[in-house]
């Protein structure tokens, strides 16, 4: 779990903290889907994209990540879905990243991350990948670009076509 959270619930000391996480996770357990659906386009980007190995790296817990994926209906689509426990450290670090790209024998230099908040884009920049900013994301516009992705792109259906085999 976050050490942020560990971290806000420890500053009352009434809240038994392991009570409070497992509360939390038992509520979000039941309800993590519940509002969650894929941004518009996503499901073309991926067919299109299909013959293409493609890894999640999240920064949420695997326990969330893989089922909110298979409820979407979309985990077949990746070789691979890496939460936040997989590696010690997490994204904007680049030790993830980089043991992707070492396990599945890609190229950092052919590697494109596409995400939708600086974490993404500044662990793209740290390992030596390309990256692409989604701004039809949760960040705010402006500081995804001040990151400085390799490309952005305003709909998830401007990423049809964006890749070519010699460009990434």
């Amino acid at each position: 779990m976050w050490d942020a959270t560990r971290e806000c619930l420890s500053l009352s000391s009434a809240i038994n903290i392991e009570e409070a996480l497992n509360q939390f996770r038992a509520y979000y357990r039941a309800n993590f889907a519940f509002k969650s659906r894929l941004f518009d386009g996503i499901g073309d980007v991926l067919d299109h994209y299909s013959s293409w190995p493609m890894v999640v790296l999240s920064n949420k817990s695997e326990a969330f990540a893989r089922p909110l994926l298979e409820k979407l209906g979309v985990a077949h689509h990746f070789s691979d879905i890496h939460g936040a426990e997989a590696f010690k450290k997490q994204k904007p670090d680049p030790l993830p990243l980089r043991s992707i790209c070492k396990k599945f024998g890609f190229s950092p230099e052919r590697t494109v991350i596409i995400g939708d908040t600086p974490n993404d884009i500044l662990c793209a920049n740290h390992a030596g990948t390309k990256s692409c900013g989604a701004l039809y994301g949760y960040s705010e516009k402006n500081r995804l670009i001040e990151c400085n992705p390799s490309w952005t792109v305003n709909s998830a259906r401007e990423l049809i076509g964006l890749f070519s085999s010699r460009q990434t």
